[in-house]
């Protein structure tokens, strides 16, 4: 039995989570859990983290064979969706929408009165 350790997760196996990131997916139980090595170590067995792997190719192999094809003239019939407020406004300017919201703020004059 071999123990990984965080950097040689990383290293070794391309696993490309923070150790928050892994934190949480060993919570949700998407992903194995470590031993205890002591005070502030930890590590995982390697032969899981293999399994893990393993299991997660399957799960993408078997979604990929099950799903139905995708028609060229069904994804142009598909909306965008923008992620952000700056996307949605550069979408909309490249479909020639018009964007919702605030009127844009008018420049006050620089003159000193005196």
């Amino acid at each position: 039995m071999r123990l990984l350790t965080f950097e040689e997760l990383q290293r070794q196996k391309g696993i490309p989570y923070c150790r928050d990131h892994l934190r949480r997916k060993v919570k949700a139980g998407e992903f194995p859990k470590p031993v205890d090595l002591g005070a502030r170590r930890i590590a995982w067995i390697e032969e899981e983290i293999d399994a893990h792997l393993e299991r997660v190719v399957a799960n993408r192999d078997q979604r990929e064979a099950t799903a139905p094809p995708v028609a060229v003239a069904d994804i142009a019939q598909k909306p965008v969706l923008a992620s952000s407020r700056k996307n949605a406004a550069g979408l909309a300017r490249t479909l020639g929408r018009p964007q919702g919201g605030a009127p844009p703020r008018q420049q006050r004059s620089r003159s000193r009165r005196g």
